[in-house]
């Protein structure tokens, strides 16, 4: 798995990355839906140690 810094990345970076044997890539903000799933594009949010599990939910509403 990789995490791309910040959420950036290319086309030529998620290829680069498929050819070297990485299964799964995370990158941006967002929600991810299984209908439409694709392991190369598999979002995420930041959640920073100090953040409570109410944060945690609230962060999570924002998305949907």
């Amino acid at each position: 798995m990789f995490a791309y810094p910040y959420g950036a990345f290319t086309k030529e970076t998620v290829l680069a990355l498929e050819i070297n044997g990485i299964d799964m890539q995370v990158y941006g903000v967002g929600m991810n839906y299984f209908n439409n799933f694709d392991k190369n594009y598999i979002k995420r949010i930041n959640i920073p140690c100090e953040m409570t599990g109410k944060e945690i939910m609230e962060e999570i509403n924002k998305i949907n």
